[in-house]
């Protein structure tokens, strides 16, 4: 196992090792993406795959997050002034992609994206709604109309998975 910060070193990697990189939940944490794929594309062979999994930033769960008035990192404003301990020790996603944007980016790095899924690891919660005088009669409504909506639309899930391949 290797670490290295992706932001400002490179893989410790010859230029075309791999056959295929798995590089799941981690573009987010990139303060600079661009970096990060253009070091899997060096060290790619060439019509090697890349497997790239991140949160979608348009997934119904950040939908009803901005709905219900909170902010899509799970961290309001209040976090300034009154942190709490589960934000301090946990690693906070920099940025988070719309299918469209990571299509953009990979088709700049010279891949050809094979496959599109989507899952639905984050699975939306009643508990992400906020409670207010009479708000219980309309979570239960709005939790299921999400829950058949993803079914109806998957590039609403809360996850984006690719399969892509490097071109010459």
């Amino acid at each position: 196992m290797y670490e290295c910060d992706l932001d400002i070193e490179k893989l410790p990697f010859g230029s075309k090792s791999f056959d295929c990189v798995l590089c799941t939940e981690v573009i987010e944490h990139m303060q600079n993406p661009y970096l990060l794929l253009r070091e899997i594309r060096r060290v790619l062979k060439t019509n090697g795959r890349l497997i790239l999994s991140t949160p979608n930033a348009a997934s119904m769960n950040k939908i009803f997050e901005i709905l219900n008035g909170d902010s899509t990192y799970g961290q309001s404003i209040i976090f300034w002034f009154e942190p709490r301990e589960e934000y301090m020790t946990r690693e906070r996603h920099v940025r988070e992609y719309t299918l469209n944007e990571l299509k953009y980016m990979l088709r700049k790095h010279n891949f050809k994206i094979q496959k599109i899924y989507f899952s639905d690891c984050g699975d939306m919660r009643l508990s992400q709604f906020k409670s207010y005088p009479g708000s219980n009669l309309i979570k239960f409504p709005a939790w299921l109309l999400g829950q058949v909506f993803r079914k109806i639309f998957p590039r609403f899930n809360s996850n984006i998975i690719i399969e892509a391949e490097l071109k010459d």
